[in-house]
């Protein structure tokens, strides 16, 4: 009889249940401290983190892990834990673990005080966008833009089979707050900040592959901020982010060949085969 996520037998399978009662250590409270963090489920998949925690919020929230992550100085935190018996972390900390990697560690749920859009600073009203003031930048041009309220984005970009060399629609962000309806980077776009940012997207965050998005030099995630109010944000393959991603009713996805630095808080998160760490204490924006 086939039972369980991993598809084995019961059996086979090791259940460790940590008695709560005897909970002392605890994980970090502080979301910062986590470049992957979800609400209601977290899904990682031959992952690495080179810095950072990674883990889910709730007692009704689970952390699944498969084929090997590697959690470099940081913990890993569900109040379940499913595993495939791959992987390692500084700590692992559970009340049940399914095949847990290391020994777990019991605490008290839930991880934050207060929820995620509490902790990450999610508007509270949401900015609204402007549909009738939509913005494109076509593959191959470069265009800066100043702050304000604007209707879809969409930075174009291709890959030239005649030259064999990509062809790079750029948008330059001036510095500030941007509110969005959608936003789509098509393959080899970039979105570049040239000073700090806030971007609000109503809607949905799409990136198509081998796209850039994050300071124009230096490596400082929380210079750029993006609150997504829609139900999907994701990332590109092959791609590089360095931001702070804060989306309470989104599921996220990073799919593989990423390589990326900063936070990615979401009600659902999916990684897969990408590398997602700290950002660089130094950077062209730090104060």
């Amino acid at each position: 009889m086939r039972t369980g996520i991993l598809g084995r037998t019961a059996a086979a399978m090791a259940v460790v249940t940590v008695l709560a009662g005897a909970a002392a250590a605890q994980p970090s409270s502080t979301l910062t401290d986590y470049v992957l963090f979800a609400e209601d489920w977290l899904k990682v998949k031959e992952v690495l983190v080179p810095c950072g925690d990674i883990g889910v919020n709730t007692s009704a929230s689970f952390l699944k892990t498969s084929r090997g992550i590697t959690v470099t100085t940081g913990d890993c935190v569900g109040n379940l834990v499913r595993s495939d018996g791959l992987g390692s972390c500084v700590q692992l900390f559970a009340n049940t673990a399914i095949n847990p990697f290391q020994p777990p560690i019991p605490f008290t749920p839930p991880v934050l005080s207060g929820d995620l859009a509490t902790n990450c600073g999610f508007p509270v009203a949401f900015p609204a966008c402007d549909p009738f003031n939509p913005v494109t930048v076509p593959a191959g041009t470069v265009m800066a833009l100043p702050p304000g309220t604007y209707g879809s984005l969409t930075v174009e970009g291709f890959f030239d089979t005649i030259n064999q060399v990509p062809v790079f629609g750029v948008l330059q962000l001036t510095g500030g707050s941007y509110t969005f309806c959608n936003v789509k980077l098509g393959r080899y776009a970039q979105v570049r900040a040239q000073a700090p940012v806030t971007l609000n997207v109503n809607g949905k965050l799409k990136m198509q592959a081998s796209n850039y998005f994050g300071p124009d030099t230096g490596a400082v995630a929380s210079d750029v901020v993006v609150f997504v109010n829609g139900t999907s944000a994701k990332y590109a393959r092959s791609s590089q982010v360095i931001a702070e991603l804060c989306a309470p009713n989104a599921r996220c996805g990073l799919p593989p060949d990423g390589d990326h630095l900063g936070g990615v808080w979401c009600d659902r998160v999916k990684a897969t085969k990408t590398t997602i760490g700290c950002a660089s204490p130094g950077g062209a924006f730090l104060d």
